[in-house]
């Protein structure tokens, strides 16, 4: 099983995310506040089989609390487990 994410946008108190399975089968993005971590917010995409709470979205949100706690944000990440 492998989680792809990829940098959209860290602004204004907020990081969000693009996963998915790979670079061509991406699920959506995921939006943390960073002082926040409570406030997640997560968009499925409509060209998107899965459209729900899965493994990958599982990996996706670990990983951004990692990288949140060690601030560091990489534009890229590929995960296996």
């Amino acid at each position: 099983m492998m989680t792809y994410i990829k940098l959209i946008s860290n602004e204004n108190g907020f990081v969000t995310y693009e996963y998915g399975r790979d670079k061509d089968n991406m699920i959506g993005t995921i939006t943390v506040e960073i002082a926040n971590t409570d406030n997640v917010e997560f968009d499925y995409y409509k060209s998107s089989p899965i459209k729900k709470f899965c493994s990958s979205t599982g990996n996706a949100v670990t990983l951004i609390f990692r990288f949140i706690s060690e601030n560091n944000f990489p534009n890229e990440y590929v995960y296996a487990c």
